[in-house]
C-alpha cells in the first residue's frame, strides 16, 4: 500500500476521464482570453443567460429583451433568438442542432476550414456583444452592424496568428464575410 499524499488524493478528487471536447479548439484558438473564456462559459453552459441569472435570483423573469421569448437560454440566445437567425443567414450559415454542433458546421466553399474554429468564436463573441447591448445599454444592433463588428475583429485579431498559411486563411474570410455584408435581406 502506497503512503497518503494530498497530491494522490487531489489527483483522485478532480481527475476528469472524459476529454471536454471545446477544450482544444477554445483554448487552442488565436482569439483574446476574454473571448476564450466567454467560449468555455457558453459551452459549459454557465454562461449568465437570463435562464442562468433567473435561478441564481439576479433578475425576475427570462424574457428576451429582443424578441420577448420567455425562456431565453443560450441556444435562444445565439441560434434560435430572430437577430442571430439573420446573422447566422446574413453569414449563409443554417446551423442545425445545438451549440455545440456548430464546430462541425460545414464553411462555405470560398473560405478555409482551418480558421472556422476562430471565426466561429468572433461569431459568438459577437452574437454576445449584441445581446449585451441590447440587455444593458438598450441599444439595438441589427444583424448587418453585428457582421461589421465580426469582419473587424477578424481583421484586428488576424496579426495573432503566426503561419502565413492561418493568414492568408483568415483572408479569405474577411474577402467572404465582407462579400455577405451586401447580400440583401
Amino acid at each position: 500500500m502506497l503512503p497518503f499524499s494530498t497530491r494522490a488524493a487531489y489527483d483522485l478528487t478532480f481527475r476528469d476521464d472524459s476529454q471536454d471536447i471545446h477544450s482544444i479548439p477554445i483554448w487552442s484558438s488565436r482569439v483574446p482570453t476574454r473571448v476564450k473564456i466567454f467560449a468555455w462559459l457558453l459551452f459549459q453552459g454557465r454562461l449568465n443567460c437570463k435562464i442562468n441569472l433567473l435561478h441564481k435570483h439576479i433578475v425576475s423573469d427570462a424574457v428576451c429583451p429582443r424578441c420577448g421569448f420567455d425562456g431565453e437560454d443560450t441556444s435562444h440566445i445565439f441560434l434560435n433568438c430572430p437577430l442571430a437567425q439573420r446573422i447566422w443567414l446574413r453569414l449563409g450559415f443554417t446551423p442545425s442542432g445545438g451549440i455545440e454542433d456548430l464546430w462541425a458546421c460545414p464553411t462555405p466553399a470560398a473560405t478555409d476550414h482551418r480558421v472556422w474554429n476562430l471565426v466561429l468564436l468572433i461569431t459568438l463573441w459577437k452574437i454576445w456583444d449584441s445581446w449585451n447591448a441590447m440587455t444593458f445599454r438598450q441599444q439595438d444592433h441589427y444583424s448587418i452592424t453585428t457582421l461589421t463588428n465580426i469582419v473587424q475583429d477578424l481583421m484586428l485579431w488576424t496579426h495573432r496568428m503566426r503561419k502565413p498559411e492561418e493568414k492568408q486563411a483568415a483572408s479569405s474570410w474577411r474577402s467572404y464575410l465582407s462579400s455577405r455584408l451586401h447580400v440583401p435581406m
